[in-house]
């Protein structure tokens, strides 16, 4: 049966974007020269979405 609530759920998009938010920081700090940190950033975020 379809849901008659037309509204769209977008608390795990907005937790993954505060996640990825955390992360991006994390690695603007480091000097943005960790090429395994940006990969891992990018990676939390499609994981956490």
């Amino acid at each position: 049966m379809i849901s008659a609530d037309p509204s769209l759920d977008l608390t795990s998009f907005q937790a993954a974007l505060a996640s990825l938010q955390r992360a991006v920081t994390r690695w603007h700090a480091a000097g943005q020269q960790d090429e395994e940190l940006r990969d891992a950033c990018i990676q939390r975020f499609e994981h956490s979405f």
